[in-house]
């Protein structure tokens, strides 16, 4: 069994889950979410938190969909230009609004501008910032 973690740091694990799976995606090859996230997590699946495996599986189901809404909104750019860490976070940032309704959208967003302050480049956060206030409104949840 593996020891409780931070809810932090359950985000941060499913960022770097999330930048596996765009990695995989990247070089066309075959997505093993059980394998990604029991790598992440150093752990056999079955112990690996439900948490991480419900926000790392509802941003891989819905990948078509973030794209479609981040591209909408990044002027002069594409989803598929913008870095893989940021690419990431976008999933990230998506699966959390949207896939849990308790989740308010400047907590989703705090938690990715964080994300990126630590693991991207802080000059990317206005925009991050602008294209998720616009993502996460714009569609409806369930």
């Amino acid at each position: 069994m593996t020891a409780t973690i931070s809810r932090n740091k359950m985000q941060e694990k499913a960022l770097f889950c999330l930048y596996d799976v765009l990695t995989y995606i990247d070089m066309n090859e075959e997505v093993d979410v059980v394998d990604i996230l029991s790598g992440i997590m150093e752990t056999d699946y079955g112990e690996v938190d439900t948490y991480l495996k419900s926000v790392v599986i509802f941003a891989i189901k819905n990948y078509s969909a973030v794209i479609e809404s981040v591209d909408k909104y990044l002027k002069g750019w594409t989803f598929a230009r913008r870095g893989r860490i940021e690419q990431a976070t976008y999933l990230l940032a998506y699966s959390l609004f949207y896939g849990d309704e308790k989740v308010d959208k400047r907590i989703a967003i705090s938690v990715a501008l964080s994300l990126i302050d630590t693991y991207g480049d802080s000059k990317d956060k206005k925009l991050i910032n602008a294209v998720l206030d616009k993502v996460l409104d714009d569609e409806r949840r369930n």
